[in-house]
């Protein structure tokens, strides 16, 4: 019977497939996949095969055990045949059902070692096999940054903790750093193009959290004056005509120094995609403004002629002719490589749950207790991504010029 037959009979064909080149005795082999078809059932047989590592593999097809403890063993505790693991089964020998067990006891009693190879693999064996963490495998778990044995050994340490940030929040950091460095230089560039005075709004919330809440030092270093109001674009949806009511101290600032003023916000909606988007409430910004004389103008990554302001439909140089002008900043939206506004409604983001290690072991925790401790950890890891981000722009403008 050839090598193959030997494999499908416990599902590991396509592992066989990946290793045949390397295996130097085939008929030994087969007589180690023999064995193997006696002592794993077909279940079992699919998840070793798909969990071995390659140089694993060959190294047991081409000096296999002589005993059968270490199979013996990793089937009957379902463990996945990583390296340390095999290894301390086979020095173990008769005593490696009962030495792993011991083992696996002290890490679930408080003394789980994240700088242990062999307690790693233990977890992530508990991992690809325990109903508890069925749900992060059937949804993929690459957003929790535990796909594989990789990304498992990565994952944060979250007892202790009040706010446990995974791979796909920290992916989604890198965007959001990245969009509100681009917003930074028109703030920039619109400061060094006019005396007049600067006045930025960052609009609640995602504006005021994820844009200009983590540079706000630094936009305030460009001289500019910063605030944080609140116009909810649901309640422009349902009613059009509802008014930017703004505080009491913005207004005094307006009145007293008449600067040009940036709007900044977000969106997740997409509206018609083929037209640049931008939040509902940026209509009350812009009917009050236009109101006092003001001429207005947009930016956006991808700005188009057309453009859609919540549900309506504007030209992007419909309102112009004023002495002082109104930028009206969308941060991100939908289309081309733009994902919207990523943390939008951050309570979604705080209701999750993610896979992290405790003295205990592998653990689930939420990724925070509460909306206020998500967003400051969410900027403070942008802060040193936007800086990054400014320093290299400006160093490239340098080289170029």
């Amino acid at each position: 019977m050839k090598i193959l037959d030997y494999a499908k009979r416990i599902g590991g064909e396509e592992a066989i497939m990946r290793v045949k080149g390397l295996i130097e005795n085939e008929f030994r082999s087969c007589d180690f996949l023999r064995r193997l078809s006696i002592t794993f059932d077909r279940n079992y047989g699919k998840f070793f095969f798909a969990t071995i590592p390659d140089e694993v593999l060959v190294r047991l097809l081409n000096s296999p055990p002589v005993d059968c403890y270490l199979m013996e063993a990793l089937y009957t505790m379902s463990l996945a045949p990583l390296p340390e693991t095999v290894h301390f089964a086979q020095c173990a020998g008769k005593k490696a059902v009962y030495d792993l067990e011991a083992m696996i006891i002290n890490i679930g009693s408080g003394n789980f070692d994240p700088n242990s190879r062999l307690h790693l693999e233990l977890e992530y064996s508990r991992y690809r096999s325990s109903a508890e963490f069925s749900r992060f495998r059937d949804e993929g778990t690459l957003s929790f940054g535990a796909a594989d044995f990789c990304y498992f050994s990565k994952l944060p340490w979250v007892e202790g903790t009040d706010v446990n940030l995974g791979q796909g929040e920290r992916d989604y950091i890198n965007i959001t750093a990245a969009e509100a460095a681009d917003v930074f230089r028109v703030i920039n560039e619109k400061k060094a193009s006019s005396t007049n005075p600067l006045l930025v709004i960052a609009n609640m919330r995602y504006g005021s959290y994820f844009v200009v809440g983590p540079m706000e030092g630094l936009i305030s270093d460009l001289g500019a004056y910063v605030v944080h109001e609140y116009v909810s674009s649901f309640d422009l949806d349902k009613y059009p005509e509802f008014r930017a009511y703004l505080s009491s101290g913005t207004l005094d600032f307006i009145e007293k120094n008449r600067p040009d003023v940036l709007v900044v916000d977000g969106t997740t909606c997409p509206g018609n995609v083929s037209l640049s988007r931008f939040p509902s409430a940026m209509l009350a910004y812009i009917r009050e403004f236009k109101e006092a004389g003001y001429s207005i103008s947009f930016w956006h990554p991808m700005l188009t002629d057309l453009i859609m302001v919540g549900k309506t439909m504007m030209g992007k140089d419909d309102f112009k002719g004023g002495d002082r002008e109104l930028t009206v900043v969308c941060a991100n939206s939908i289309g081309g490589s733009y994902s919207g506004a990523l943390f939008d409604d951050p309570e979604k983001y705080c209701i999750r749950a993610c896979l992290g290690f405790t003295r205990n072991g592998l653990s689930v925790a939420p990724v925070s207790m509460d909306v206020d401790s998500f967003v400051k950890a969410v900027q403070r890891e942008m802060m040193p991504l936007i800086i990054e981000d400014i320093q290299k722009a400006a160093a490239t403008s340098a080289l170029s010029a």
